[in-house]
């Protein structure tokens, strides 16, 4: 059930256009259509492949310097990709909002009329939780 909650979330963020012209300020990390397309700032602590599940039931994020990555099975959204995709076709707005402080990673990501909100908390170097208010049930990732 939470795979395909989050499947459905993200295949229906992929429908959605954007593009490249709000400049809005925020007090937190983050761009609107900057000219240098880094969109996200993952923390040193989250950066990495984070998991739960084995087999076919694997789920879980990447995070890099400037990404951050769904990963299902051998199915990978890259947010990076979405918001450089939809800017360059210049239909929409792609924004995306992160508070960031030593044990919280929050990400508020707009595209379009779509709004998807990750929250994610570090729970030690090898865990972290997915404050997942679509279930309200703690989702937990250990490190790869």
């Amino acid at each position: 059930m939470k795979k395909a909650i989050l499947t459905w979330a993200l295949v229906s963020m992929l429908f959605t256009a954007c593009s490249g012209n709000d400049d809005e300020n925020s007090s937190n990390i983050g761009q609107t259509t900057p000219t240098s397309n880094q969109y996200f700032h993952p923390p040193a602590w989250i950066q990495g492949t984070w998991t739960s599940g084995s087999g076919s039931s694997l789920i879980g994020f990447r995070f890099s310097t400037d990404d951050v990555v769904f990963v299902s099975n051998s199915i990978e959204l890259s947010y990076k990709t979405t918001f450089n995709q939809y800017n360059n076709a210049s239909a929409g707005t792609c924004k995306a909002t992160e508070t960031v402080t030593s044990e919280n990673y929050d990400v508020n990501m707009v595209i379009g009329s779509q709004t998807q909100v990750y929250k994610f908390k570090k729970i030690s170097s090898t865990r972290i939780q997915w404050l997942n208010p679509t279930s309200g049930a703690p989702i937990y990732y250990d490190k790869q």
